[in-house]
């Protein structure tokens, strides 16, 4: 099987769940193409970003709407999203710089508490057949079976719409350059090595 990298630019957004008074910062990464290669340090306002059908829109402008769904999914009491990071991929490598950042500073908005080292796994299938996979840490899914689309609930569905954007285009790519498709499953699980940050400190 093809090894796939990730790029050509990644955006990683960071956000931190605060449990029992233990705080923890997440990452959360997706490709993203901008239309030209963008000067070091350059605004996100001042990065488009292509999608599926051969658009552009702001980076500022997707990570604005990105935010506003992830708040839904996370928890009002323990979880903030805090800022965003832009990162450049050396061709068919794991090698990254830096580009910019944009600060976010917003707590999120779900009634529900944070999953103790829960995690949920939103898998998709790309154009190319591949498959892109979206992970949220600690928000307020439960542990439990695969969850189709029609039983996610609203904020959740509401991420998958995001992310397929089939008719007014994806912003994210999968790790083979393609964009995605359609939704498969969601699995809400336990990541282990956050379980070992949380109680085996």
């Amino acid at each position: 099987m093809a090894l796939n990298y990730p790029g050509p630019y990644e955006l990683r957004v960071f956000y931190t769940v605060t449990l029992s008074g233990v705080a923890i910062v997440h990452q959360q990464r997706m490709n993203v193409k901008p239309d030209v290669d963008p000067t070091p340090g350059v605004a996100f306002a001042a990065i488009d970003v292509e999608n599926s059908v051969g658009a552009a829109t702001d980076l500022a402008t997707v990570l604005g709407e990105w935010v506003a769904i992830l708040k839904a999914i996370m928890s009002a009491a323990s979880a903030t999203i805090d800022y965003a990071e832009l990162w450049k991929y050396e061709p068919e490598t794991f090698q990254a710089s830096f580009v910019s950042s944009q600060a976010i500073a917003e707590a999120g908005t779900h009634a529900g508490g944070a999953q103790y080292a829960g995690e949920e796994i939103y898998m998709f299938r790309t154009k190319e057949g591949g498959t892109m996979r979206i992970t949220l840490q600690e928000a307020t899914q439960a542990v439990g079976s695969p969850v189709a689309y029609g039983d996610l609930g609203a904020v959740r569905q509401a991420l998958v719409d995001y992310v397929e954007l089939v008719a007014e285009g994806a912003y994210f790519l999968g790790r083979d350059t393609s964009y995605p498709l359609a939704f498969t499953r969601m699995f809400p699980g336990q990541n282990e090595a956050i379980f070992k940050k949380r109680f085996r400190p």
